[in-house]
């Protein structure tokens, strides 16, 4: 389980040192101010990242933090502890929390603030203490869900793009294009439900037909050139869909929509 070694907050216009390596978890939040960092495991590398209020910037154990203030001033909280055997391992570096969870960010370090005024510590203050911080990582657990979801909503945007690109195209396969995603065939048809609600056979079926019916009344091409054209085999098999998808010829719904 979580075990919360030491917690305070500071006020102070810089850093007292620049580096600083830690044996256990150590986890910075900013509340006034602003800081740049870098979270490394040697030192060359430079201070890219900054940290505002919203911002959790974890550390590992044997790594060093580097940090210096962006602002005039900054008012920081520190917390370091052990993750035990706790199922989640927080990330390496900035985890940014947003939306509403900024308000109970706010209220788990105003509390902390409040414990801290409260001496001698109490084996209830303990508790509180440890809750609290039960709480912070599971806002950044969180905060981690959605940014991933955000990545795969992207990722299915463009899989979707492509699957219509690629409508009239016969030799087109899933399995490559879940490969270019870095996705196994399993992995991309689930994913792709989640996001459009249809594997992406369907999609790309139902976007081929849309293009079909689309040039059908756009031109005078002939019905297998019209298939040809969208990906499917021949006419006859244009036909076939028509009749299965929409209950009626690709001839006969052009003459009825043209009229």
């Amino acid at each position: 389980m979580l075990n919360l070694r030491r917690d305070f907050h500071l006020r102070r216009t810089r850093f007292r040192l620049r580096d600083e390596t830690y044996p256990h978890w150590v986890l910075l939040c900013v509340t006034e101010g602003a800081f740049r960092f870098a979270v490394k495991d040697s030192i060359t590398a430079e201070m890219t990242e900054e940290a505002r209020f919203g911002d959790l910037v974890f550390t590992p154990p044997g790594f060093t933090l580097s940090r210096e203030a962006t602002s005039s001033h900054i008012k920081i909280h520190f917390f370091e502890f052990d993750v035990g055997g706790l199922p989640w391992i927080p990330p390496t570096g900035k985890v940014t929390v947003r939306g509403d969870d900024r308000i109970r960010l706010e209220s788990n370090l105003a509390r902390f603030e409040m414990l801290a005024s409260y001496l001698p510590e109490t084996a209830e203050d303990r508790i509180w203490r440890d809750h609290l911080m039960d709480d912070m990582l599971l806002l950044c657990r969180t905060a981690c869900a959605q940014k991933e979801a955000e990545k795969t909503d992207t990722l299915m945007e463009t899989a979707a793009r492509l699957l219509r690109e690629s409508f009239a195209d016969r030799s087109f396969s899933l399995e490559t294009l879940a490969r270019d995603l870095a996705l196994t065939p399993s992995g991309f048809s689930r994913r792709f439900g989640i996001a459009h609600g249809c594997t992406p056979s369907a999609y790309q079926s139902a976007w081929r037909l849309q293009q079909a019916q689309a040039m059908l009344l756009a031109t005078d091409f002939t019905i297998d050139h019209v298939a040809q054209a969208c990906g499917y085999r021949d006419g006859f098999y244009l036909c076939r869909v028509f009749r299965k998808s929409l209950r009626i010829t690709p001839s006969a719904y052009r003459q009825r929509r043209r009229v």
